[in-house]
């Protein structure tokens, strides 16, 4: 179905039971999270006009917020047919400023606002003595602050009859001069603003998230940093301010001071996890996580210390090194990943890390949590602690190689999947001890074990310096059979896998991210990397960093292990890196992480392009 047949029907459906479904669909077609304007906006502006014009349609002011949202991102782009289709639309929205649903009179005065002409501004001006709601009243606020610009200040100034409409106007203000009091503005939304509650805006408290989205970002840091000390509105500036920084990366430098003041209040766990996210940029508050990680008034709250340690674990700061080994050696569960034994509780949306996710963080610190670790796989072969254990390791690369007899006592376990997760790390590591040569090799040539366990300890010891004819000799009929999971150790095994090369140009991917794989593992393989990059700058189209997918993560991933590569993929890479967003589906700390992740692997592929 074409997007016009996918948005016309999901209109035609709200007339249905579903309302709700119906107007999802609706509005991710229109006016996509992604942010991208969609063509068809102009032929759909005039229905959804229709819609709002019946009287018994259901939820209209929703519907026509749809129109004031693409009229929002119109700014931003040159089309001349939503242009004309806008200009036609005037006299329609015009007479929706007397409907009596005041949300739509509301909205209707916010789209207007949103087309720049004289007549309309002497239009709105004429609206103001008769409208009696105030929440119709903000929204008429903010349409002649947009439209009248600086010929309105001295009408603006004058609007005090109430806390909410006076906030709108020193907003509208603010907007047009680039400045204001700030303080004055967070005073007066500590008072009553629930006539804000019908502005397109959203989270607890929708008078901070409408002011803050519409003040230049030095104005919104500065309201922000306000509101963080004034009780009543403290959490809603964290809320505005988290979800700034995890959208744009560029609003992290502005908002830092935001959570540096909530450290000093209720709010503090989450203003450490937040700088923790923003780390390096945020060292100017070590000294400040490092008091609250010792706090003492804090018994009981342990989230809060544990944010404050990870901080200051991502700072690369060693003072955290005893209290995390402390806590480390104290607690139980620090390695589970959902659930309560997860440095126990979430922020906001945020899942908190594990101890295994904190440490990958800092493979500067392997010396001294190696211990620990090692300690930790000698108790225990259940897999869920094997498991993140060894990815950690893996993440710690060769810095994880004192482990190496550690792990490789893991390989006599009864697990195949333990048997796999240590096999691939021995080879991570680069494991060059007798001891794990000989357990790999054992497990490698064990008919007992299945084959994917088998697999992974015939590779790891190619990798480490072995024969390779065993790997190859046990890929080949899982590459024959579509195992992608055999895909992966064949490109592990670089050119010792060269005789694999047949099998894997006749593997039958299922789909993109099994493409990527396929590729990927036939350049390693024959290392012609030129045969990968269609594949791999395929899956780097069109990429939606809110929505990215495994396909672009993992083709980054492999441009960053190939090189080197011919200068036709900088300009892929250079435009990607430019992108005001987080590369992550995730959410918390997982969020920053895939982001930083994302754009390495984007910095170390560039370095490899030719010119």
């Amino acid at each position: 179905m074409t997007t016009r047949g996918t948005w016309r029907a999901a209109l035609h459906e709200l007339t249905g039971p579903d309302w709700d479904d119906a107007f999802v669909r609706l509005s991710g077609t229109l006016v996509p999270a992604s942010g991208r304007w969609n063509p068809e906006a102009a032929d759909a502006l005039p229905e959804l006009l229709d819609y709002v014009a019946n009287q018994g349609a259901a939820e209209r002011p929703e519907v026509l917020e749809l129109v004031y949202r693409l009229a929002h991102a119109a700014r931003e782009t040159a089309d001349e047919r939503w242009s004309a289709a806008r200009a036609d639309a005037v006299p329609r929205l015009l007479t929706l400023l007397d409907d009596p649903v005041g949300g739509v009179r509301l909205i209707a005065a916010l789209v207007l606002g949103e087309h720049p002409d004289p007549a309309l501004l002497r239009a709105l001006l004429d609206r103001w003595p008769g409208e009696k709601s105030e929440q119709v009243r903000v929204g008429l606020v903010a349409a002649i602050g947009e439209l009248g610009g600086e010929d309105v200040l001295p009408w603006l100034a004058e609007r005090t009859e109430s806390d909410a409409i006076a906030a709108a106007a020193l907003t509208a203000i603010a907007r047009t001069t680039g400045d204001g009091p700030m303080d004055r503005l967070a005073d007066l939304m500590c008072g009553d603003m629930s006539a804000f509650a019908g502005l397109p805006a959203y989270g607890p408290s929708p008078a901070v998230h409408w002011v803050a989205g519409q003040l230049s970002p030095r104005s919104r840091a500065a309201v922000l940093v306000a509101l963080a000390t004034r009780p009543r509105r403290r959490e809603a500036a964290l809320s505005v301010a988290a979800a700034e920084v995890a959208d744009r990366p560029s609003a992290a430098e502005a908002l830092r001071p935001v959570f540096g003041a909530l450290l000093d209040s209720p709010e503090r766990g989450t203003a450490a996890a937040v700088l923790g996210c923003l780390a390096p940029a945020s060292a100017e508050y070590a000294d400040r996580l490092f008091a609250l990680a010792g706090d003492k008034t804090l018994a009981g709250d342990d989230e809060v210390r544990d944010y404050a340690l990870w901080a200051l674990l991502r700072l690369k700061d060693r003072r955290c090194v005893a209290p995390l080994r402390d806590r480390f050696g104290s607690r139980r569960n620090l390695l589970s990943t959902v659930g309560g034994g997860r440095f126990e509780g979430s922020w906001s949306t945020h899942k908190a890390p594990g101890a295994h996710e904190m440490l990958m963080d800092a493979p500067e610190f392997a010396p001294d949590f190696l211990p620990w670790v090692c300690r930790t796989l000698d108790r225990s072969t259940h897999r869920f602690t094997v498991w993140p254990l060894t990815e950690l390791l893996q993440a710690w690369g060769p810095a994880g190689a004192p482990a190496a007899r550690h792990v490789a006592a893991q390989l006599d376990a009864a697990d195949p999947l333990t048997v796999e997760w240590c096999a691939d790390t021995l080879a991570e590591i680069g494991a060059d001890d007798e001891l794990s040569t000989v357990a790999l090799k054992k497990a490698a040539k064990h008919r007992r074990l299945p084959w994917a366990a088998r697999c992974a300890a015939a590779t790891a010891l190619a990798r480490l310096g072995g024969d390779s004819s065993l790997a190859v000799k046990l890929l080949r009929p899982g590459l024959e059979k579509g195992d992608v999971q055999a895909v992966a150790w064949a490109a592990s095994l670089g050119t010792l896998g060269a005789p694999l090369e047949g099998v894997l140009r006749a593997f039958q991917a299922k789909g993109p991210r099994d493409q990527v794989a396929v590729a990927y593992a036939t350049a390693r393989v024959t290392g012609d990397v030129g045969m990968a990059l269609p594949v791999l700058l395929r899956a780097l189209t069109d990429v939606d960093p809110v929505h990215i997918g495994w396909p672009a993560i993992d083709a980054m991933r492999a441009l960053a292990k190939l090189g080197p590569l011919p200068a036709e993929v900088a300009p892929v890479l250079r435009e990607l890196l430019a992108r005001d967003a987080r590369f992550s589906s995730s959410g918390g700390c997982d969020l920053y992480r895939n982001d930083e992740t994302f754009r390495r692997d984007a910095a170390r592929a560039l370095a490899h392009c030719a010119g």
